[in-house]
């Protein structure tokens, strides 16, 4: 699977590259939200899955989803935060931005590939795209992104 990690911190990024790496995905890497909306721009095939850190340089995962969202040929590409903050004022505004889970840091190998959705998908969102063989329409099995 095609997996776009967006990651400022050069520590977390090199750690979840390697494990997804490993894993056999193929992971693109930007630094920014902006280096993200970039790659996006130029990508062809589009990747199955971005999962983005919430505060980076230049925009925050919040506005990168209202804009993802918003373009029609990228809004239906699932979205998982990665972030240190802890607190539920960033994971409901997380969820209600679009993002369709959220995992804390330090994530856990285990925790990154079973990735779970609850409110659109049951069981990992890794495992589902993988197993219904898309080419970045996650739509196309069902599954829905989250609508607040």
């Amino acid at each position: 699977m095609r997996i776009l990690l967006v990651e400022d911190e050069e520590v977390d990024f090199k750690l979840i590259h390697s494990i997804l790496s490993k894993e056999g995905h193929e992971v693109i890497g930007a630094h920014s939200a902006v280096e993200a909306m970039e790659i996006l721009k130029a990508a062809r095939p589009m990747p199955h899955l971005i999962l983005m850190d919430l505060l980076l340089p230049w925009m925050n995962g919040v506005t990168f989803v209202h804009l993802l969202k918003n373009t029609s040929n990228l809004s239906s590409i699932p979205v998982v935060a990665i972030t240190a903050h802890v607190d539920h004022f960033f994971k409901d505004a997380s969820m209600q931005a679009g993002f369709a889970d959220f995992l804390v840091k330090p994530v856990s190998r285990r925790l990154l590939l079973r990735a779970n959705c609850s409110s659109c998908w049951k069981g990992s969102i890794i495992d589902r795209i993988s197993e219904s063989g898309l080419d970045g329409n996650v739509k196309s099995c069902g599954a829905q992104s989250p609508r607040f």
